[in-house]
């Protein structure tokens, strides 16, 4: 068991979740707590590796699915982790898009007053990597939250962009449906959370711990700081690069984020998320 004080908020947590579990979960035996707080903290990092991708996050009650994009020569979108890797048919609209709007039109995407979030990191040159995206994204009505002067009009999905992000082009744009993925160093920036709603940063670069012995003062300050700073402004925190292979150290690390504040849990392992909630060793 992990020390008491590490994560008393999951516990909280998993107590208060009493909603309905989501459409899209189908794991046996899985309580409504377990699945709220799943699609509350859990980010499938690099989802387009596993088998099916998305359904796999989302049949594990992922909040939160995360794709690779480059722009092809035929103005299309591949998902792929690298240029060596793009092949015919992965597609962020055969991969996203579509069974996205497929789960959405038969009530069968998130449950009622829930959204999930698409995070697209643009791994080709932002500005004509971005406007394909607004494209695909317009294909499909009102899936995708939009944005224009009159303010944010909720969809089933919230896009938000990551990678080589062309915020010039974003913040000109009189109609989006996309929002913009900051970084600690935009911590204070004026931008209303309606255009950056997200603060991802990376744990190996900023912090370091890997959930082996106390978590370093330095570090747990900085990370209050950082989580103060980013839902003061009406944001939420990701930390990408975490240590991720099974075992107490993780369930340290993951706890004490929780504990912390920090909203999205970032994993490749959506079975050992998943899990680790319905476990619950925080206490």
């Amino acid at each position: 068991m992990l020390k008491p004080l590490l994560a008393t908020a999951l516990l909280t947590l998993l107590a208060a979740c009493s909603s309905s579990a989501p459409p899209d979960s189908d794991v046996p035996g899985a309580s409504a707590g377990v699945d709220q707080a799943m699609r509350q903290h859990a980010h499938a990092h690099n989802d387009y590796l596993h088998e099916t991708p998305l359904i796999d996050a989302l049949q594990r009650g992922f909040g939160s699915v995360e794709a690779d994009v480059y722009r092809t020569l035929g103005g299309d979108l591949a998902v792929a982790h690298s240029l060596a890797e793009i092949r015919p048919g992965r597609t962020l609209r055969a991969l996203y898009l579509e069974p996205l709007a497929t789960r959405a039109s038969s009530g069968d995407l998130v449950a009622q007053g829930q959204r999930l979030q698409l995070l697209v990191d643009l791994k080709s040159a932002g500005p004509a990597t971005w406007q394909i995206l607004e494209s695909q994204l317009a294909e499909h009505g009102e899936l995708f939250t939009r944005y224009d002067a009159s303010g944010m009009h909720p969809g089933a999905v919230d896009v938000v962009v990551s990678g080589n992000r062309p915020r010039a082009d974003m913040e000109a744009a009189a109609v989006r449906r996309s929002a913009y993925d900051g970084r600690l160093s935009d911590l204070d920036d004026p931008a209303p959370a309606a255009f950056m709603p997200l603060i991802s940063a990376d744990w190996a670069g900023e912090f370091g711990w890997d959930g082996s012995g106390e978590f370093p003062q330095a570090q747990r300050l900085k990370l209050q700081d950082a989580v103060r700073r980013t839902h003061a402004a009406g944001r939420k925190l990701r930390l990408y690069g975490t240590p991720d292979a099974p075992g107490e150290a993780r369930d340290r690390l993951w706890c004490t984020l929780l504990a912390e504040g920090v909203d999205w849990l970032n994993t490749d392992d959506l079975d050992g998320l998943r899990e680790f909630f319905q476990r619950a060793p925080c206490d």
